[in-house]
């Protein structure tokens, strides 16, 4: 089998979407993953930018380049100093809590200048929050803490987003279409929700998830 569609495969069934669905929330066409299936060339090729849609949908990341290490997505340690003057001094910035927030006092996290500003990041817009749901695998949400990006545009599909649902804080990768909202299934989770933008009722969307990690369990 071809082995990126041995990888959408395997993510298709992890959220539980089909070929139909996932294209449609990529491309807005229902068509995306039939056409490559189909083409069962010796020299086969796709769309960088239908591959990064889809992946987007699909929780991947769809990425060209040298080798790169990743860190700094689940640190257990902490690193206090980086929220006091020295640390902001040497460029970092300490990201505070979210007004709903479940957690208040010195910030969580901190970030140097330079990467904020690498990814765009306005850091006036960037808060934390601990969810009390997580809508994928990653670790029990009262062990999370989330970096959100209140400013960031709602459109697109796939990304994560933090929202308020009554009494309820939740991360999950949302696709916005039109008037509704929907919060794509995770990997134990049933079906789609559809909230409608028009009569939100308790809901509302607290902002983009940029950044998630662990915190030190006590």
């Amino acid at each position: 089998m071809d082995p990126v569609l041995a990888v959408i495969d395997q993510a298709l069934a992890r959220t539980g979407l089909t070929d139909a669905a996932a294209s449609k929330l990529a491309v807005g066409n229902y068509s995306l993953l039939k056409n490559m299936r189909a083409d069962r060339g010796e020299d086969k090729r796709y769309s960088f930018q239908s591959l990064q849609a889809l992946a987007r949908v699909l929780g991947l990341e769809c990425y060209f380049g040298p080798r790169r290490e990743l860190s700094g997505f689940s640190e257990t340690g902490e690193a206090p100093e980086l929220s006091r003057v020295d640390g902001i001094r040497n460029g970092y910035m300490p990201i505070p809590w979210h007004q709903e927030a479940l957690r208040r006092g010195s910030a969580p996290v901190a970030f140097h200048a330079s990467w904020l500003a690498s990814e765009g990041f306005s850091p006036e817009a960037l808060t934390a929050v601990i969810p009390t749901r997580v809508a994928f695998s990653l670790s029990e949400a009262k062990n999370t803490v989330a970096i959100l990006e209140t400013d960031a545009l709602q459109k697109g599909a796939g990304a994560l987003w933090c929202y308020r649902d009554g009494t309820e804080l939740g991360i999950s990768r949302a696709a916005f279409s039109g008037e509704v909202i929907v919060l794509l299934p995770g990997a134990e989770d049933g079906e789609a929700r559809i909230v409608d933008r028009k009569s939100p009722g308790t809901f509302r969307m607290l902002g983009r998830v940029v950044w998630i990690g662990l915190l030190p369990k006590p």
